[in-house]
């Protein structure tokens, strides 16, 4: 029987001193449904902090009661020690980025930045001085006289970044700010987040369900699923070691075979795969997130970029398959690869065009042991 502990590696210890922000088994019901289900997490001072997961698992919920807009049904959630549960989003010292903006059309982008320090009945003078340099930060100086309509999409989310910081707030949070931009200005706004999260070293909240936002920019990533936490690890961990079937699946392309523990030796797992193109493999034991017995029935994973194109032959870890199709995207071709009973996604250098492999060619593939992922098979935790 398989066995793990609840604890996700990248879970903070109770006990340490920079937690800025905690939820302890929170959970949100509406009426009968219930969108987050005994989640809990900690985020330290000064830590970039992403909460990804499909549509409908609860990310923007989750974000919303951490800025008070939604009260949880039942849990705790502590800012700087603070039970804050219940207060007011005004009285939580927090600035938000909302997906769509909502900045005030009639309002200049000075007097839209500008709007929280006037709440607070901050001097006008100063006030103009703090909105000049938080543009500035953004890469905005000079458009404080300009309206939003006369403003790009990239410079509106900027406008909206810099009326959230411009308050000075002990935690960013950000929900899915880069949606609405265009591929090539979501990755550029990627960076500017990035080097100005750390600039001002300002804790950050980030829900996104792009899962390659949440990896390129993260300190540690919460994968939410069905509004329960799956695992909270950093992007590393996540990607290479997943706590579980669904976690693996999710974030990233893998290749998946069944199959059932025959063996269990001081450092490896014997699996007899059930694929037609090999039969017992040899597996690192490191790869596990769970312990193992005889006769349990597991899956193993394989990233498309951690196969090896090979010399023609059957042999260990590694079986013949026909290319289907061969897709050259530049630095890297994904070649779809018949192995039999099963298609394979493999990543393989820009240059395979050249060496010659394409669709109707046969091909060997192999993998090394300490390159893949076992994990449960728990109809619970797969996608």
């Amino acid at each position: 029987m398989a066995s793990a502990s609840r604890q996700s590696q990248g879970e903070l210890d109770e006990s340490e001193s920079d937690v800025i922000l905690r939820l302890d088994g929170v959970t949100k019901n509406f009426g009968s449904v219930t969108a987050v289900d005994d989640v809990s997490f900690s985020v330290r001072k000064g830590e970039f902090f992403s909460i990804v997961g499909p549509s409908g698992c609860g990310k923007t919920t989750t974000l919303r009661m951490i800025a008070g807009f939604e009260q949880p049904s039942d849990g705790r959630i502590l800012l700087s020690s603070e039970d804050v549960s219940r207060v007011p989003p005004y009285d939580r010292d927090l600035g938000m980025v909302f997906q769509g903006y909502a900045l005030f059309p009639h309002k200049t982008v000075g007097e839209n930045v500008g709007f929280g320090l006037k709440m607070q009945g901050e001097d006008p003078e100063e006030r103009q001085e703090h909105v000049a340099d938080i543009l500035d930060l953004v890469d905005l100086a000079g458009t404080q006289d300009r309206y939003p309509k006369e403003l790009s999409g990239g410079q509106q989310q900027r406008v909206a970044l810099a009326r959230a910081l411009v308050i000075e707030p002990s935690v960013l949070l950000l929900d899915e700010p880069l949606s609405n931009l265009d591929r090539k200005l979501r990755e550029e706004m990627r960076f500017e987040l990035k080097r100005i999260q750390e600039e001002l070293g300002i804790t950050t909240i980030y829900v996104t369900h792009d899962q390659e936002e949440a990896m390129s920019m993260s300190d540690r990533v919460l994968v939410l699923n069905g509004g329960e936490s799956e695992q909270v690890a950093p992007p590393y961990d996540i990607y290479h070691r997943p706590r579980n079937q669904f976690v693996a699946e999710f974030i990233g392309d893998v290749n998946t075979f069944p199959g059932t523990v025959e063996a269990v030796t001081e450092d490896d797992y014997h699996v007899d795969l059930e694929t037609e193109a090999t039969g017992t493999v040899e597996v690192k034991r490191t790869v596990a997130r769970n312990e193992f017995e005889v006769g349990d029935d597991v899956l193993l994973n394989v990233r498309p970029e951690d196969f090896e194109i090979v010399e023609t032959g059957h042999g260990e870890d590694r079986f013949t398959g026909q290319v289907i199709t061969s897709t050259f995207l530049g630095k890297r071709t994904n070649l779809l690869v018949d192995v039999g009973d099963q298609q394979l996604l493999v990543e393989a250098s820009g240059r395979i065009e050249q060496d010659g492999s394409k669709a109707e060619d046969a091909i060997t593939i192999s993998w090394k042991r300490n390159q893949c992922i076992l994990t449960d098979v728990d109809s619970d935790h797969v996608n």
